[in-house]
């Protein structure tokens, strides 16, 4: 809120207190006290705000991570895959080798 209006609310508030009856004073101290009660609602609401995006901030990390491990799984994965298949083609290699040589001597 504009400084004007927060003195248009006590010149009200003040009004008020003559209306009713009671001291300018205690008016005062109403203004001073939702001031007061603005504030801290706009702290609640900015702690608020920046809670969710420390939130969203260490989901994302967090997915981040997660990502970067399974693509650390599936490389690792894939070289074991690869390795087997190598020594399987060594050993089908070594078989056919060994069965040509057994017709050979056949």
């Amino acid at each position: 809120s504009s400084p004007g209006s927060s003195s248009s609310e006590e010149a009200e508030s003040l009004a008020a207190a003559k209306l009713e009856g009671r001291r300018p004073g205690s008016a005062r101290a109403a203004v001073v006290r939702a001031a007061e009660e603005r504030g801290a609602a706009e702290a609640e609401g900015r702690a608020a705000a920046a809670a969710q995006m420390a939130v969203e901030h260490a989901v994302r990390e967090a997915h981040e991570a997660c990502r970067r491990e399974h693509e650390r799984s599936m490389a690792a994965m894939s070289q074991k895959h690869a390795a087997a298949l190598e020594r399987m083609r060594a050993e089908l290699q070594a078989l056919e080798e060994r069965a040509e040589e057994t017709g050979a001597a056949l």
